[in-house]
């Protein structure tokens, strides 16, 4: 709680005057509430039904995805602080890799490009599928990574386009004209 911006007054406001309250402020409000209300029910699920920590993480992993496609990214990288930095990790290679990613893009997003670096290089990817690395492309801005990936990906029809379009982590390669260009020309 210590996160909310406690309205605090010279002395008590008379009774009966209303009092008016910032969208800012009713806006962390809303996202401490659902913070706490989600990371509660998540631990919870993972306490009282032991076998489900893949699913609890995975639907997780989903929430986050949905708040920063709605534009929530600071609600979605404190969620994923918790899940990957405060809790044992019970999800598999690919839900935490996911959540990396995510956690990397919504840093990207509130500009803090030394925390998203830090993320990425967290992980060995070396290993991973032209999927994962198309996204840490896009990250770190190398459009000719991406335009060397672009061609495998669809190949395998990993990607479809409504997902090239919409997968937020992307948005930092879409307006580029070479990847445009090439995305037309594999669709």
């Amino acid at each position: 709680l210590d996160k909310i911006a406690m309205a605090k007054f010279k002395s008590p406001p008379p009774l009966g005057k209303k009092l008016e309250l910032s969208s800012k402020y009713l806006h962390n409000c809303v996202n401490i509430l659902t913070e706490f209300n989600l990371l509660l029910g998540f631990t919870l699920w993972r306490k009282h039904i032991e076998t489900s920590d893949e699913e609890a993480f995975s639907y997780m992993s989903k929430i986050c995805y949905n708040l920063i496609l709605k534009n929530r990214p600071r609600l979605a990288r404190r969620l994923l602080e918790f899940l990957l930095h405060k809790q044992k990790r019970g999800c598999s290679d690919a839900t935490h890799k996911i959540m990396i990613i995510n956690y990397a893009n919504t840093n990207k997003i509130l500009k803090d490009i030394g925390a998203c670096k830090k993320a990425l290089s967290s992980v060995d990817w070396s290993a991973s599928n032209d999927n994962y690395k198309l996204c840490i492309a896009s990250l770190e801005d190398d459009v000719e990574k991406v335009l060397t990936l672009l061609p495998n990906v669809f190949a395998s029809k990993s990607i479809s386009a409504h997902e090239f379009r919409e997968w937020p982590v992307l948005q930092w390669i879409r307006p580029d004209k070479r990847v445009a260009q090439l995305f037309e020309e594999l669709y």
